[in-house]
């Protein structure tokens, strides 16, 4: 399975500052959701970058096994940023680890063009743990046995929540998707083979997209550090 992690949109309501390079603990909020992911142990990682590419590139730079993909059009809208993830496995690379489109650049060349699906992550939700991605990830592989056009959504109190799971039967056409902010229709179009798991915690509901979001996720990882 590919993790696609979207790091490339704008910092929405944030001021100048870039959200996912503000601190969060020690690191960064991109640091501490990537890290998490990694943890995780799930499937190969794909990070889309897209706003401040040189100062977000700079930040994953330490982590050696990771796809690294710049979306140019993130302006466009989330969709574009998925398709970028997705479609990596689609458009090839050439020896210098450019893509054949010429619309991204790839930090590595050897990526698999076969996956069981596509776990979609935002990059600003620091608060979902290893175990929370694993459980979901469990999930979707315990129901793909039984129906290859799987998709699974987390919910906490029967509110949806993030990251969501495509089976790879979805991959032309999310690629072929034009509703700029995400998949929601896709998700809508094929219900029935929806499977939602309750998580034990909100995490996964608690992304951050303004200064009063940042705050409480910043007092909440403080409280959290003290009882540790």
């Amino acid at each position: 399975m590919y993790i696609i992690l979207l790091a490339a949109g704008l910092s929405r309501r944030m001021g100048e500052a870039n959200k996912l390079l503000l601190p969060y603990g020690s690191k960064t909020i991109l640091e501490t959701t990537l890290e998490n992911i990694i943890a995780a142990n799930i499937g190969d990682i794909v990070v889309v970058i897209g706003h401040e590419p040189e100062k977000v590139r700079a930040v994953l730079e330490k982590y050696p096994n990771i796809f690294i993909v710049e979306n140019k059009n993130y302006a466009q809208g989330m969709t574009s940023s998925i398709q970028a993830g997705i479609g990596l496995t689609d458009v090839g690379l050439t020896d210098n680890g450019q893509s054949k489109t010429g619309k991204s650049n790839v930090s590595k060349s050897n990526i698999s063009t076969s996956t069981t699906g596509f776990m979609i992550c935002l990059s600003d939700m620091p608060l979902i743990q290893p175990s929370i991605y694993k459980l979901i990830a469990d999930f979707f592989s315990e129901n793909l046995k039984r129906d290859e056009k799987t998709i699974v959504q987390p919910q906490f109190n029967k509110i949806a929540g993030n990251p969501i799971i495509f089976s790879n039967f979805y991959k032309k056409e999310i690629l072929e998707h034009t509703a700029p902010e995400g998949c929601r229709d896709i998700v809508q179009k094929h219900k029935a083979h929806l499977k939602k798991i309750e998580m034990p915690t909100d995490s996964i509901l608690r992304d951050i997209d303004n200064r009063e979001e940042y705050n409480k996720l910043t007092s909440i990882n403080s409280v959290v550090n003290c009882q540790l």
